[in-house]
């Protein structure tokens, strides 16, 4: 499954697509805009979601998921992220979804 964080009817994302990958429910970056809100706070392609808002992945329907990740222009997620070995918390303001 991808989550595309970007167009539903919410006014904002973060314009990466996130991958879950079955069957231990983990939640990748497939791919990061350049430029989009998640590179600008240093998410990566490869990167592995853990939690979002403190909330952890395994624990989310990939509704859930998608949910959490938009939003309003200009409110925030929080991403726990790791990448190799070690773990980094990622606040990202949501920007405009492309039209």
């Amino acid at each position: 499954m991808a989550t595309h964080c970007g167009a539903t009817s919410w006014s904002g994302g973060i314009r990466a697509t996130l991958r879950v990958r079955a069957p231990a429910s983990t939640v990748w970056a497939e791919r990061v805009a350049d430029g989009g809100p998640a590179a600008r706070a240093g998410l990566r392609v490869g990167d592995q979601v853990l939690s979002l808002d403190g909330v952890p992945i395994e624990s989310m329907s990939e509704d859930e998921l998608r949910s959490r990740v938009l939003g309003d222009v200009g409110s925030t997620v929080t991403l726990r992220i790791r990448r190799d070995t070690l773990e980094r918390t990622l606040v990202i303001e949501r920007g405009p979804l492309p039209q």
